[in-house]
């Protein structure tokens, strides 16, 4: 494919950059051990990058309004969802049930806790859902450090630092709102616009330096996985920030180099990437309801094709309903503000 379609088509390369993400977030929840730290060590940083990328530097104000329209919206109509399925599920399960989880399903979402200091009057925290709130306040810190510091140098440093201390403050005291996690990820949005600032991903300079970005994710997720849920960098912050940032890379020209834009495969990940948000919160909405494991034994599902069967049935609920929602005009519109969806 010619560069000049490349530039015509750039944003559909990073649909299919999310719709990748996406799907490896899902395939990640099901249980397949030797292939988490691979999976682990960049499909949630790969979601910052590209917010980074596309950034816009609002006045503060315009940001914070845009932020919540776009997903603390969302991620209120998911808890509000989560929430009252833990209830009717208790209601359900009268006889065995005492009324906690519905308690604690409500008070984990109303301060949004996902960390590692857990207070006895909430005893849990919220699953998946940590990832949008961590997003908007990784947008506003972002933001908010570009306007301020003018030097690349400092705002790196600066981005670093705040990655280091969200750690130290997730193991340390109680912080609600998915904070710590904003803090570490804002600087995979630094680096995204960094690199769209300088045009860092399709420039030949760059290129150059594939075999060390390759060499560095490769020993980032060797040493371990990564879980921005839980601020957790098992080689050490700035190590797993720069495989990432290398597999996000190669990941980057893979695609540019394979895309074509009327294979199924390709416009499946498009379609994927482009409703990530919507694939997300369905997602999020039946990890924290189902139990699949129960169904499993249940169902008398071989072990050895647990993780088979979990795949088809996360993806293909994750799927159905993004389609089902696309058709409800006030879920597409007042929820996920999309006006037209194709």
């Amino acid at each position: 494919m010619s560069q000049q379609k490349f530039e015509t088509n750039r944003d559909e390369l990073f649909d299919v950059l999310k719709g990748i993400a996406i799907i490896l977030v899902i395939v990640g929840h099901c249980h397949l051990t030797k292939l988490r730290p691979i999976i682990y060590s960049f499909h949630i940083p790969i979601f910052f990058f590209i917010t980074g990328y596309f950034l816009k530097i609002r006045p503060l104000r315009q940001e914070i309004t845009l932020s919540i329209k776009r997903l603390i919206i969302p991620y209120i109509f998911t808890a509000t969802c989560i929430c009252v399925a833990t209830f009717i599920k208790e209601a359900l399960n009268y006889e065995d049930s005492n009324g906690s989880l519905s308690y604690k399903a409500i008070v984990t979402h109303l301060l949004g806790f996902r960390g590692s200091v857990v207070p006895q009057w909430i005893g849990t925290h919220i699953d998946v859902l940590w990832f949008i709130l961590a997003l908007f306040w990784a947008r506003i810190i972002s933001i908010s450090l570009i306007k301020r510091i003018k030097s690349n140098i400092l705002l790196l440093l600066t981005f670093l630092f705040l990655g280091i201390a969200g750690i130290f403050l997730d193991k340390s005291i109680f912080i609600p709102y998915c904070i710590s996690q904003g803090l570490c990820a804002s600087s995979f949005i630094f680096a995204g616009y960094i690199a769209n600032k300088y045009k860092v991903l399709d420039s030949e300079y760059s290129k150059k330096y594939i075999p060390i970005l390759a060499i560095l994710w490769i020993y980032s997720w060797h040493q371990g996985a990564i879980n921005m849920a839980i601020c957790k960098y098992n080689v050490n912050y700035i190590l797993a920030w720069g495989g990432a940032l290398g597999a996000i890379i190669l990941l980057y020209n893979s695609v540019k180099a394979h895309y074509t834009s009327n294979s199924f495969i390709w416009r499946s990940l498009l379609f994927c990437g482009r409703f990530s948000l919507i694939i997300f919160c369905v997602h999020a909405f039946e990890f924290t309801i189902c139990n699949w494991n129960s169904f499993a034994l249940t169902n008398f599902i071989p072990i050895n094709y647990y993780s088979i069967f979990l795949i088809i049935c996360r993806l293909a609920i994750a799927i159905t309903f993004t389609f089902v929602f696309l058709k409800i005009k006030p879920i597409r519109e007042n929820i996920f503000q999309l006006k037209k969806y194709f």
